[in-house]
């Protein structure tokens, strides 16, 4: 008698155990409302017109300046940043968490004969370069193997990364410096010859950028091993036109190249844009249906697909009329360019003990055509029922790594001991580091005021 209550006894404590257990172990999944109604403005992706410009009709949270050495030092020694600063409304911008993206420019074909160095270094490098008159424009185009101009150059840089490096405004900084709009390459033809220097000139130039401008991520026109052996992103000037972009900068990409001007062979770079991003801007046109009109839209989107653009400017449709006869076509294109955020699913305990730890679980989907290049945590909070926020805490996963596709993660949650008893909501957001606040909008229902999104709920005991 005495053997069956004992094993009676036993079952029963079995089956409170199990019950336990399966209590415990019982998990909550929420699949949030997809939402992509409007067009998601995020930082560092998408239009980045004129920064002397503006207000502008499209929305975007970018902007673009080149910036011509004689507007940086009119004076030699002296960097007018006040006027550049005001010239290309620095404050302004600011003041719309709108970022900027930069070019320094020696050479830029006019309407009229021009210089686009300061008179003084015009006679420090002895009036050495070669002034054209072609249909690009007129302009000054100075010798660049010129060891005065360089040494001038790098001064120059130093400065301005004093000014930026470490300015969160800042938003990517293209290496121009060299050739017409700084894009590397010189005119040599139509029976005019324009010297372009070697690569070791190039470098010399591409070099003063990388050690002055360490917090940054930089960007060339053409791939060079020197934009390989430090990560560089590309941008390409003539995104839209077929055979610029697919038949001539991917197959640089892809391929390598030899460079018409020197000889030279350049290696390829072929998946650069896993970390750091393909930049740009629209080739000319005067009509923005070559790009947008139902005729050329799929070659457009063909085209942003295969060179992962994250973002295009200064020429750009930023001032195309909203809600025009083109605006789906152009919201299309701006909800794939560069990163697309999408919680699909998220998984947690349905109730935890405070002081605890729990397995939270969840799957992401970056729909766009590029990765996020910059070290933004990933945060989970708790809300209670007022909606204040009780709990954060910012999880391992390095969101840099969310190729365009599917990504899980699964992390432990450590709840504080002294967490009160109660239902909360858990919440999550990815952090701007610059200010500590949401930074980064999802493709998903239940934003809160504060940028946070609203996720499954938690009984905390």
């Amino acid at each position: 008698m005495k053997k069956l209550i004992l094993i009676l006894i036993a079952v029963i404590l079995l089956i409170i155990v199990a019950f336990t257990v399966s209590k415990r172990s019982r998990q909550v999944t929420f699949q949030p409302e997809r939402a992509v109604n409007n067009v998601i403005v995020n930082p560092y992706t998408g239009f980045a017109p004129p920064a002397d410009g503006g207000p502008y009709t499209q929305p975007h949270s970018l902007v673009y300046a080149n910036f011509t050495w004689r507007d940086l030092e009119p004076k030699k020694g002296h960097i007018d940043f006040a006027g550049i600063e005001k010239k290309y409304r620095l404050d302004y911008w600011k003041e719309k968490n709108i970022k900027l993206i930069f070019r320094v420019v020696m050479d830029t074909p006019g309407d009229k004969k021009h210089m686009d160095i300061p008179d003084w270094l015009y006679k420090e490098i002895n009036e050495e370069g070669t002034w054209y008159d072609h249909k690009w424009g007129k302009g000054f185009s100075p010798n660049y193997s010129n060891k005065k101009l360089i040494a001038y150059h790098n001064n120059l840089i130093k400065k301005l990364a004093e000014q930026y490096n470490n300015d969160s405004e800042i938003a990517f900084i293209e290496i121009g410096s060299i050739g017409h709009w700084a894009e590397f390459h010189t005119l040599q033809q139509d029976g005019i010859y324009i010297p372009f220097p070697k690569l070791p000139v190039v470098e010399t130039y591409v070099k003063q950028y990388i050690k002055y401008f360490d917090k940054k991520i930089l960007l060339m026109r053409r791939p060079h091993q020197i934009a390989i052996d430090n990560k560089m992103g590309l941008f390409n000037d003539m995104f839209g036109k077929k055979p610029d972009t697919v038949d001539e900068f991917w197959k640089w990409v892809t391929k390598g190249y030899t460079f018409w001007l020197t000889n030279e062979k350049n290696p390829s770079m072929e998946g650069f844009w896993k970390y750091a991003p393909t930049g740009g801007e629209f080739a000319p046109t005067h009509y923005w249906e070559d790009y947008f009109s139902s005729a050329h839209f799929s070659n457009t989107m063909e085209q942003l697909e295969l060179t992962h653009v994250s973002w295009l400017g200064p020429s750009s449709p930023a001032d195309y009329p909203m809600n025009g006869e083109m605006q789906k076509r152009m919201n299309q294109f701006m909800n794939k360019m560069g990163y697309h955020f999408c919680l699909l699913n998220e998984t947690h305990p349905e109730s935890v003990t405070a002081g605890t730890t729990f397995r939270l679980s969840m799957e992401w989907e970056n729909t766009g055509v590029a990765p996020f290049y910059f070290d933004w945590p990933l945060e989970i909070s708790l809300a209670d029922q007022k909606g204040e926020i009780v709990y954060k805490q910012q999880l391992k996963a390095d969101i840099r790594k969310w190729l365009p596709g599917k990504h899980q993660i699964s992390e432990d949650i450590s709840l504080p001991t002294k967490l009160n008893s109660g239902k909360y909501n858990m919440l999550v957001t990815i952090l701007d580091p610059a200010t500590g606040k949401p930074g980064i909008q999802f493709e998903m229902a239940g934003r809160r005021d504060d940028g946070r999104y609203t996720l499954g709920e938690i009984m905390v005991k």
